[in-house]
């Protein structure tokens, strides 16, 4: 039989934790929380078992290097330094989501264009953000390679490979 899972963080008030993202260099764990009194936040788990309320938001997703993580905030993406806790703005379109930071230092997401999710991608500091990939379906959560040469997305029904980034 399969191993069974266990949970690893519970909170009497959370009515939903999601989207878990893991910095494989530092060993942290980050996830979204809903709690019945407030909207959802990241809370980050250091590999102690520490865990620490950051930011509001959804959607975290962690730099190569595991040092700053790209999350989904009001009105669009935005960027946080896990040691200062400063953040920034990266993006200002309130349908962005679902980011992920690929190993050559890109943030993919999709948005809503002209009535269709598309791929993006931009740098950490906001700049070069570009169009790569579109359909006549919508496409989105964007997942990078390994190598951060290849994108995945989600389309209606399957898993493609949309696009190489040599």
């Amino acid at each position: 039989s399969p191993p069974r899972g266990r949970r690893l963080f519970a909170d009497p008030l959370s009515i939903g934790d999601a989207n878990p993202a893991y910095a494989a260099r530092t060993g942290a764990l980050a996830f979204d929380r809903t709690r019945v009194d407030e909207g959802p936040v990241i809370e980050v788990a250091t590999p102690g078992g520490r865990l620490r309320e950051y930011i509001a938001g959804r959607e975290p997703t962690f730099s190569p290097t595991g040092d700053q993580m790209a999350f989904v905030g009001d009105g669009g993406l935005s960027v946080l330094d896990l040691a200062t806790r400063a953040s920034r703005q990266l993006t200002a379109n309130a349908s962005d989501a679902h980011p992920s930071w690929g190993a050559r230092n890109l943030i993919a997401f999709d948005r809503k264009t002209r009535g269709r999710r598309r791929i993006f991608v931009a740098r950490p500091d906001g700049s070069a953000v570009r169009e790569v990939a579109r359909a006549r379906v919508a496409l989105q959560r964007p997942q990078w390679s390994p190598d951060g040469r290849s994108l995945l997305v989600t389309t209606l029904l399957t898993v493609d490979q949309c696009r190489r980034f040599d």
